[in-house]
């Protein structure tokens, strides 16, 4: 873990690695499942696009240390039930993360 993750709080942690798989499908312009992220509220279709976001990266070899843990994902999920909203700005860091010239870092 780098000097940086440590810094961030845990919550901003975890949801660094959500943000890193849908960055990974917006790099491949697979946008459908961002856009379920940011457009639909309904939380069981939200989960499904989840799940294809994970199969989809498994099935690519260089993509599968993307993947989240299950305490990653359980986190997401009860976040998500608290405030569903937090889906959309999931999404939205993740297509900047995709967007932002390679190499460029953080600030």
């Amino acid at each position: 873990m780098s000097e940086s993750d440590k810094e961030k709080p845990q919550s901003q942690r975890f949801l660094s690695s959500i943000v890193d798989l849908l960055a990974e499908l917006a790099k491949d312009k697979v946008y459908g499942i961002l856009d379920t992220f940011a457009y639909v509220s309904n939380l069981s279709i939200v989960y499904a696009s989840l799940y294809n976001a994970i199969r989809y990266l498994a099935s690519k070899e260089e993509y599968k240390d993307k993947i989240p843990s299950e305490d990653e994902l359980n986190k997401l999920f009860g976040i998500a039930r608290e405030n569903p909203t937090i889906l959309r700005e999931v999404a939205i860091r993740a297509l900047a993360r995709a967007l932002k010239p390679q190499g460029e870092g953080e600030e």
